[in-house]
């Protein structure tokens, strides 16, 4: 909001910022674009909300607005965008690998991943924290030693939730699922892929539907 200010106050363009509560309404904001204000629009800054919103970003292609992908890359049309802006997911996941590694994680123990949605963050993120552990990427100039490497049957072992789609409620549902069957008690490791998921596991230990 504050960038579309000072876009506003600079004269040349007027920048609006909307928000959407689910893909299909991002979706009708596209279409609503291309079809009554396309010849206006200078362009198109979006996060796609998942990869559902690839036909709609399409349209804008078609339409000749030029649009920057930002956060969520769909494979698919980020040819297409002026840029594709993003944090580094794959660094996220190597960082993550690393941490673990660091606080005793050993090869073959079981990890529990939490999974955001099925879109090139997670994806990124997925393939980071493999890359390292099997000694593929470096974390702060290092590779994992190699009494600590991951083998294809090791990493074979991780649980993925799957797609959550960013929602706490799954995976509070998710986690006290997996820790309501006594065999998963000895799992120590959850890698937690957004910050809502990690926040919902602490409340869910801190509760008392999970015993020590």
């Amino acid at each position: 909001k504050m960038s579309a200010e000072k876009i506003n106050n600079a004269g040349t363009y007027k920048a609006e910022v909307v928000t959407a509560g689910d893909p299909a309404e991002q979706i009708t904001q596209i279409e609503d674009i291309v079809a009554n204000e396309a010849a206006n629009v200078a362009g198109v800054v979006i996060l796609p909300q998942d990869n559902t919103l690839e036909f709609a970003i399409r349209q804008l292609v078609d339409a000749k607005i030029p649009y920057v992908a930002f956060d969520r890359i769909i494979d698919e049309v980020k040819d297409d965008a002026v840029a594709n802006v993003s944090g580094d997911n794959t660094g996220v996941g190597v960082a993550v690998a690393a941490y673990f590694v660091e606080q005793g994680m050993k090869p073959g123990d079981e990890v529990v991943v939490f999974e955001g949605d099925t879109s090139s963050v997670t994806t990124n993120r997925d393939d980071g924290f493999k890359s390292y552990l099997l000694g593929e990427a470096e974390y702060k100039g290092e590779k994992i030693a190699d009494d600590l490497k991951w083998t294809e049957d090791d990493l074979a072992k991780l649980t993925f939730s799957g797609a959550m789609n960013w929602s706490r409620s799954a995976a509070k549902e998710y986690f006290e699922n997996l820790m309501s069957d006594s065999k998963n008690a000895s799992i120590k490791w959850f890698y937690s892929q957004d910050d809502e998921f990690a926040l919902v596991i602490m409340e869910a230990l801190e509760g008392s539907a999970i015993d020590d």
